[in-house]
């Protein structure tokens, strides 16, 4: 936390507050608040800013005029200094302690009206300088590659023993890679007494990469990266040799890294793992802890290496997760041309099961199974196994619309058994988790049952760790009949530890159990179970369903504003569309035209068709009009 006059800015999460409320600013402000902040004696040019703020575009000064100016609106105009034909310099005393009384998680409850001002300004900056945008030339520059390989690049990154299940693929040839590697990272010793299943080193990394990587990398490092890899051969009968496959996972604080380097010797893998690093390496995308922050990465990241393979995958996929989907069509037709051209068929492959996703968004359910199976056919081709698994997981999300369980599990039982075969413990099960849960929702009670307790076995055999329960524990407590049992079944979730794959688990049952206490009115419990949740636009959201509960509309309308600005800011859509609907209702009186502008434009925005018509009586109970199509 960085403190100067009565603000306070969340270096983690970049977001700033005023007197224990968020400020709203637009991602281009907190950049160049950011960059103030880091450098407050220095006086930045406007090639400093524009170089730092928008770094793959060519704008006019003017850009960063207009840009100084909003955010001297917000923190005051005495904040930053111009000096003219040098540049810009910040003018207020930072502190790492607070300065006053006032702290981002105590709210001030008479500090509501504040920033009014402050957030329709910023809104309507926000709005203009998007609407600029479009009037300017935008172009590429160019900037030199990433020497890569070399002990500094890698100063902060830890290496576990890359294996193989190849049978053409000798060890000694698999140690030859594992040392080069071991010069340029630290490797990391792993005990064979892990597991007597035979999930050791790698293989128990790509099991569990969070929990392995909080084994292994000590608090020292917080700021570490965990890789490993897995490498697979196949032969076709007209090849004379066989081919590998490198399937490479970095795991960072926030999330991880997949990709696939195909070739047809082993001694090109390690530059090609390089290569595929390189835009990481310098990069802040493991460490960002705001998930729109991670794909603006990506999206600078793809400016500077456009025909990168592993980019464009993981830029695709968070396009289609936030409805770009026309952006994505696009990206989708050019990975897969690249991947042709690069000779890389694990990405021809992967291209398919992206554009299958895609069509599965438009709801095209037959044209994205179609996709789907083409993906199969392709990755059966180079005996990808792992990757074959987790497209038959897509296969059910078609066949779950027809309600056909034959289908659901001929799909499921396939991806268990490619799973098994690949050494994929979490994919296998997964499979059987997915199928307890759609027997389930189709009342095939036995099946809901046996199927969850096979989950629970798979984690005994391969002896994984308790954070793999959870998803299990939470299965029974959907299950159970009694509010007694349910109660069981949650405690247990909140014993387990948290990750970032079950962290949603985590957080759905701290929602119930606050939902509960809410009944019971027990606030003191629900106000626990919130601030439990240290998230903070989550934490915000949980706050005021409590604050509603108590009738208390002034602090609800205040975590409510507090949460839909966090959301808004992070990209967390579910949530800032909830608390939009939210201030719509709490506003019905016009007390806050600008909140409710504000709103209303957000869910037109952002909302999907199937969130429009869930929510359809509550949208028209404050004049939204939901689009029937």
């Amino acid at each position: 936390m960085l403190y100067f006059s009565d603000f306070c800015f969340d270096t983690q999460h970049q977001v700033l507050y005023q007197r224990g409320d968020v400020v709203s600013l637009s991602v281009n402000q907190v950049k160049l608040l950011s960059l103030f902040l880091e450098q407050p004696t220095k006086i930045l040019s406007k090639d400093d800013i524009l170089s730092s703020v928008w770094p793959r575009k060519v704008l006019s000064d003017q850009v960063v005029f207009q840009t100084i100016s909003q955010l001297r609106v917000v923190v005051g105009e005495g904040a930053i200094k111009t000096f003219p034909k040098r540049g810009y310099q910040w003018q207020l005393a930072i502190s790492d302690a607070p300065v006053n009384e006032h702290h981002p998680q105590h709210q001030s409850n008479n500090s509501l009206a504040h920033n009014k001002v402050a957030y329709w300004l910023s809104a309507l900056a926000v709005m203009f300088v998007t609407s600029a945008y479009l009037w300017m030339t935008v172009k590429e520059q160019p900037q030199a590659p990433v020497t890569t390989q070399g002990n500094q690049q890698f100063a902060n990154w830890y290496v576990i023993p890359f294996a193989t299940r190849a049978s053409t693929l000798p060890q000694p040839t698999l140690d030859v890679l594992n040392t080069q590697l071991k010069q340029t990272m630290t490797e990391v010793e792993t005990s064979s007494s892990d597991s007597n299943s035979g999930l050791t080193g790698a293989w128990r990394f790509f099991a569990s990469p969070f929990m392995e990587r909080k084994k292994y990398l000590s608090a020292n490092n917080p700021n570490g990266v965990l890789l490993s890899g897995v490498v697979y051969s196949y032969q076709h009968a007209q090849q004379q040799t066989p081919y590998f496959i490198l399937e490479y996972l970095a795991q960072g604080s926030q999330r991880q890294w997949r990709g696939y380097v195909h070739v047809q010797s082993l001694s090109q893998v390690e530059e090609l793992l390089y290569q595929a690093l390189e835009p990481v390496l310098l990069s802040d995308f493991f460490n960002e802890p705001s998930e729109s922050a991670a794909t603006a990465e990506l999206a600078t990241l793809i400016a500077r290496y456009p025909e990168h393979l592993a980019l464009l995958q993981q830029l695709i996929e968070r396009q289609i997760e936030q409805t770009e989907y026309d952006i994505a069509d696009a990206q989708i037709e050019k990975l897969s041309t690249l991947a042709v051209a690069q000779q890389q068929p694990v990405y021809v492959a992967y291209a398919h099961w992206l554009r299958g996703k895609l069509l599965l968004e438009l709801e095209q359910h037959q044209l994205a199974m179609q996709q789907f199976e083409q993906t199969q056919s392709l990755l059966a081709e180079i005996d990808l196994l792992a990757l074959q698994s987790e497209v038959s997981q897509s296969q059910i999300d078609v066949a779950g619309v027809s309600s056909d369980f034959a289908q659901i599990q001929s799909h499921l039982f396939r991806g268990a058994s490619h799973a098994r075969l690949a050494n994929r413990p979490m994919q296998e099960i997964r499979a059987y988790t997915l199928l307890s849960i759609k027997a389930a929702k189709l009342k095939l009670y036995k099946e809901r049952y046996d199927y969850l307790k096979q989950a629970e076995l798979l984690i005994d055999d391969y002896q994984l760790d308790d954070s793999h329960r959870m998803l299990t524990d939470y299965h029974w407590a959907l299950f159970a009949e009694q509010k007694e049992e349910k109660l069981r079944h949650y405690q247990s979730v909140l014993r387990r530890p948290v990750t970032l794959d079950n962290f949603w688990v985590f957080f759905s049952v701290t929602e119930k159990l606050l939902s509960y206490a809410i009944e019971e009115q027990q606030w003191a419990t629900a106000q626990s179970l919130a601030l439990g949740i240290t998230e903070p636009a989550r934490q915000a959201y949980l706050l005021t369903k409590i604050h509603l509960a108590k009738h208390q509309p002034r602090l609800a309308i205040q975590q409510a504003e507090r949460a839909f600005n966090l959301a808004r800011t992070q990209g967390i859509d579910w949530i800032g569309l909830e608390m939009a609907l939210t201030l719509l209702e709490l506003l019905q009186d016009d007390s806050d035209a600008a909140q409710v502008t504000l709103s209303k434009r957000y869910i037109s925005n952002t909302a999907k068709s199937w969130w429009l018509k869930r929510h359809q009586q509550r949208l028209q109970q404050v004049g939204v009009t939901v689009n029937s199509y």
